[in-house]
């Protein structure tokens, strides 16, 4: 590095203001400085280099020695340009120089972030594996419950489903037609459902279609689609359920319902698996399973001529027949304890439990609208009951609220042998149940009196719930 004064450098470097000197050894400003002399300096110019902060950085030092720079005050303006050239230079490369080392912390914070992936993919493999086998585990353990209690939603272990199970197993792997009867809810739908959830279709779409609930006119554009400006209102291509269900399965409930030129196009689907859109002329091939439900006769439909008899063989197949409650009556238990969990998990609050007295009830019962009917009346009964246990005066049954009478017709039909205890026990427990309800009578008549016969106030004060207070009048006769 050449010898300069540096003095005079660091002087503009403290001070940021340029130094031009024509005769450095009698300047004033460098009298102290002693390599102005022993240098024998003649003529200095130094400019500060400052950075863009103004901090300066630096200083850009030209001198003479021996001989003055005439010129030296006239090149200030390019030394100063000069300094800035230098200026910008330096913060390149210090922008440089942190960049490289951020690159370089970001390159070893990587390096251990892999490093900490790799531990955790090995990790998470192990974890992975635990929970495949865990999941198989829950997965045997649920196939071997539904094999007890149920199947895909179906619940009860009498023979008359267990039937349906078996049918259900042999019908699952194969995509023949399949016509499920049986009275309305019997749960039709729900066996629909088991067979397609139990299916190689089970990945895709199942839709189900009521098809006395559609009208006659849109029936066939529903199911098959149409194409735009098929008819009034068509202002758009429609694919249908057919389409949209490629590869799944179709549930045609209500079908003893379709009319006769649907029946065709019907039949047409079971026989080429080909759909025409309502106003196209092309076919288009579908890939649907078709299941089938009905709680009419169609033998006698198709021998009163309101039902295709070609159709009808092509549906009847395999025929599922759904028994009635009253068929399966050892089958409320479970059915009872199924809808009560249901509730309890849908609403968010505890789950209930039925009296013994109230489930001989529910069992003696026709139940017309079968389970669908019981899930209602189970749910009734949830809903208004203000205690943790369900008692017979909470359901809502007619014909079914003389718990006294239904007690003895069940004691006579259940239990075929009884000893002189067991029979002492029950008389007794209905003579206490008689005496409640004349207590219960003389009370709510009592309120009403008090109330001027103003029901409302009257099962405010008698602290019975209101709709429970409105049976108990119909019950005990009190207009």
């Amino acid at each position: 590095v050449a010898e300069f004064s540096r003095s005079i450098a660091e002087s503009v470097i403290a001070s940021r203001e340029p130094v031009v000197a024509l005769n450095a050894q009698s300047d004033a400003r460098m009298a102290s400085f002693a390599s102005v002399h022993r240098m024998m300096l003649e003529s200095v110019a130094c400019v500060p280099v400052l950075a863009p902060s103004g901090r300066a950085v630096g200083a850009l030092y030209v001198e003479t020695r021996l001989r003055p720079g005439s010129h030296f005050e006239r090149e200030l303006p390019t030394l100063r340009a000069f300094a800035d050239q230098v200026a910008i230079a330096l913060e390149n490369a210090r922008l440089i120089r942190e960049n490289q080392r951020r690159a370089d912390e970001l390159a070893e914070a990587n390096l251990r972030l892999e490093e900490a992936r790799q531990r955790l993919r090995e990790l998470l493999g192990d974890r992975t594996e635990q929970l495949k086998r865990t999941r198989k585990k829950l997965r045997d353990a649920r196939e071997a419950l539904y094999g007890h209690f149920g199947y895909h939603g179906l619940v009860g272990t009498s023979a008359a489903m267990r039937r349906v199970y078996a049918l259900i197993d042999r019908l699952k792997d194969t995509d023949v037609p399949v016509l499920i009867t049986g009275e309305s809810g019997t749960g039709k739908e729900m066996v629909a459902r088991a067979i397609h959830a139990a299916s190689a279709r089970a990945s895709k779409k199942m839709l189900g279609v009521n098809c006395g609930a559609i009208p006659e006119n849109l029936l066939e554009s529903e199911l098959f689609g149409h194409v735009r400006g098929a008819f009034t209102g068509a202002d758009r291509e429609r694919k249908g359920l057919f389409r949209e269900c490629d590869g799944g399965t179709i549930l045609l409930d209500e079908i003893g319902e379709t009319p006769p030129k649907m029946q065709a196009g019907l039949l047409r689907v079971l026989q080429d698996g080909k759909v025409r859109p309502v106003g196209g002329t092309e076919e288009q091939s579908v890939d649907v399973r078709l299941l089938f439900a009905t709680n009419r006769d169609l033998s006698e439909m198709v021998r009163e001529g309101k039902f295709r008899e070609d159709l009808y063989y092509r549906i009847h197949v395999v025929e599922v027949r759904m028994p009635a409650l009253r068929e399966r009556t050892e089958d409320i238990p479970q059915l009872v304890d199924h809808f009560l969990g249901l509730f309890a998990a849908r609403y968010k609050r505890d789950k209930k439990a039925v009296s013994r007295e109230a489930l001989r009830m529910l069992a003696l019962y026709d139940w017309p609208g079968n389970v669908r009917q019981l899930e209602h009346v189970l749910l009734n009964a949830w809903v208004l009951s203000d205690g943790d246990e369900l008692v017979p005066e909470d359901f809502d049954l007619p014909g079914a609220r003389s718990l006294g009478a239904s007690e003895a017709t069940l004691s006579a039909k259940a239990a075929p042998v009884s000893s002189p205890v067991q029979e002492g026990r029950r008389t007794k427990r209905r003579g206490v149940l008689t005496e409640h309800h004349r207590s219960e009578r003389e009370r709510i008549l009592e309120a009403l009196r008090a109330c001027n016969w103003n029901r409302v106030k009257a099962a405010e004060l008698s602290g019975i719930p209101r709709r429970t207070f409105y049976r108990r009048l119909k019950e005990y006769g009190i207009q």
